[in-house]
């Protein structure tokens, strides 16, 4: 299966387009592609339940076709990242369908939910709210007390330690202390395994790192949200976290989605974009 380091080379090496000419190039092809594949736009007057069982393989169709025909628009470098259609099905047959997170008798398994299945749902109960420093371990105590909890999503802050964040190495610091209240959190709860998942302070790479830490910060079995950007741009700040999540065990979560009204143009074609 095609690797992060594969995708991190063509990111250097896939042929130059300026961004608002990628945007109006995806716009028009997903209109393409929402015609030849009949996918519906729903609006405010038509029905949101979909009842025709056709049209999920004609959407997941016209996803693979955006991805091999568009690709992938890297913003760091202003290249074109290119995916064949073998790699493009390779990568879907192979991505894991079940993920053991958290360690110990807190540990969880999250599984793919397969269509028309009724496999228990998983769940992460809230956050991502600003809290104040002196509430937040208190508030991930609360969440994690939840017998269902099968992870925590980490949350906002404006100030860490009276400072103001802003600037790589306040947002570094403010980054790690976060990971810090939800590891005195989750051992507060009685649950020192459970899964926590780094909320970003912001994306930048040495931002996102500075949580990795076997002690009392990230460790294997936890994550960080490295979502794909919508309109099927991603940037090297988030894909060299990828990478080095990869090699120390944490788990990514791509929280990606498409913008109705964007570039992607309305319903119809935000489901195209969000299946690639």
């Amino acid at each position: 299966m095609i690797s992060l380091l594969d995708i991190a080379e063509r990111t250097q090496k896939g042929r130059k387009m300026p961004e608002d000419a990628w945007n109006m190039s995806l716009f028009r092809k997903i209109g393409e592609l929402v015609k030849k594949y009949d996918i519906p736009n729903y609006t405010a007057d038509t029905p949101f339940l979909n009842l025709d069982d056709a049209l999920p393989e004609r959407a997941f169709q016209a996803g693979v076709e955006l991805l091999v025909e568009h690709g992938v628009y890297c913003i760091t470098t202003g290249r074109i990242i290119e995916l064949s259609r073998e790699e493009v099905l390779e990568a879907v047959r192979e991505s894991p369908k079940e993920l053991l997170v958290g360690s110990g008798k807190d540990a969880r398994v999250m599984k793919q939910r397969m269509v028309e299945g009724k496999e228990k749902l998983n769940f992460c109960p809230g956050h991502h709210s600003p809290f104040t420093q002196d509430l937040a371990p208190i508030v991930v105590k609360n969440f994690a007390q939840i017998p269902r909890t099968d992870f925590i999503e980490g949350f906002n802050f404006t100030e860490v330690d009276g400072h103001e964040i802003f600037g790589a190495p306040l947002e570094a610091y403010a980054s790690r202390r976060e990971v810090s209240w939800m590891r005195e959190g989750i051992r507060k709860a009685g649950r020192p395994g459970l899964s926590i998942v780094l909320y970003p302070i912001t994306t930048r790479a040495e931002v996102l790192m500075a949580a990795i830490d076997p002690v009392d910060g990230l460790r294997n079995g936890d994550g960080i949200l490295t979502s794909v950007l919508p309109d099927e741009k991603i940037e090297h700040d988030l894909l060299a976290t990828a990478i080095v999540c990869e090699d120390q065990g944490l788990w990514r979560i791509s929280g990606s989605f498409s913008m109705v009204g964007g570039f992607c143009g309305g319903a119809d074609g935000a489901i195209v974009e969000g299946i690639a």
